[in-house]
């Protein structure tokens, strides 16, 4: 209030305003009111900070409208699911044709110390489940290993000492490789992991990225394609992201300075047509899940096709 009156003062003695109009302004209360600051994005804010010390602005690739509307829907989800001992979720929201990062959420809560969440969702390293099967099943598909009408047995089997079983603890017998996917069944995913090689395919990991598992590798086994391996959700996404890009791998931006388009595939594939691509373009349809869901196959890398849901 004394800073106010202070500077309508000064304005009265230098007649910039009638000498009323300062009066008047200087018997108004004053109603003074805290705003809290901006808060959205915590974790990149913190994040972006610390990989550019010095720099008084850095422009981020954030769209706060999608931002918001990502807090949100991760506040939401959690608050149904308190009841079952979830208290954080992590969020990354990446435009597909730059590879911008358009929402960025490390936890619901940046201020719960309780539930833990200053800790970065979108970089911690947890297990994959069976987010890796499309890459292993586009493998197979790039290698004639299969076709997406081939049949696998979805029976108990022993793989030297190691025993998978479906999340339902039921097998469904005989089973094509499209069911099998759109199932997430684990008895034919370890299958065709055992004949890919856990070491080609923790191979392609390693050059999308996957840091965890890069340091891993000599460790991993079959459980690998079941989640027996470290990934974090910035990983997945940028896999995923380069589904939807034909296979076309670019590092995800968080800055605007770092968006730039997806790397065109390897020049070493192109020319005629491979295996998977004449299977493929016969029409013989390809559903995921209830209700037809069309899905497409895509160069990922150099040399893999995998599935990509039409969500």
């Amino acid at each position: 209030l004394q800073e106010r009156n202070r500077w309508l003062r000064y304005f009265g003695q230098q007649k910039l305003f009638p000498a009323q109009d300062i009066t008047d302004a200087l018997l108004e209360p004053l109603e003074a009111q805290r705003h809290a600051a901006p808060t959205l994005a915590p974790h990149l804010a913190r994040r972006l900070a610390l990989a550019q010390p010095g720099m008084a602005l850095i422009h981020s690739t954030l769209r706060p409208a999608t931002q918001a509307k990502a807090e949100d829907l991760a506040r939401n989800y959690v608050r149904r699911l308190t009841t079952l001992g979830i208290s954080q979720a992590a969020v990354l929201v990446v435009n597909n044709k730059t590879h911008a990062v358009e929402a960025y959420v490390g936890s619901v809560d940046f201020q719960d110390s309780g539930s833990l969440g200053q800790v970065d969702g979108v970089r911690a390293v947890r297990s994959p489940g069976s987010t890796l099967k499309p890459l292993l099943y586009g493998l197979a598909l790039d290698r004639g290993l299969l076709t997406p009408k081939t049949v696998l047995p979805d029976v108990p089997t022993n793989f030297q000492g190691f025993r998978p079983e479906n999340f339902d603890k039921h097998c469904q017998g005989e089973v094509t490789m499209e069911r099998a996917l759109t199932y997430s069944l684990n008895i034919p995913a370890v299958r065709i992991l055992s004949e890919v090689g856990v070491d080609n395919f923790t191979g392609t990991l390693r050059q999308a990225g996957f840091r965890q598992v890069a340091q891993d590798a000599p460790r991993l086994g079959l459980s690998t394609i079941l989640g027996g391996c470290g990934a974090t959700l910035e990983e997945l996404t940028g896999l995923y992201a380069a589904l939807a890009n034909g296979g076309r791998f670019s590092p995800l931006a968080l800055t605007s300075r770092g968006t730039s388009p997806p790397r065109p595939p390897s020049p070493k594939k192109r020319g005629e047509p491979t295996v998977v691509e004449r299977v493929l373009s016969s029409g013989s349809p390809l559903f995921f899940g209830e209700g037809g869901r069309g899905g497409e196959v895509h160069r990922l890398g150099n040399y893999a096709y995998s599935y990509l849901l039409k969500l």
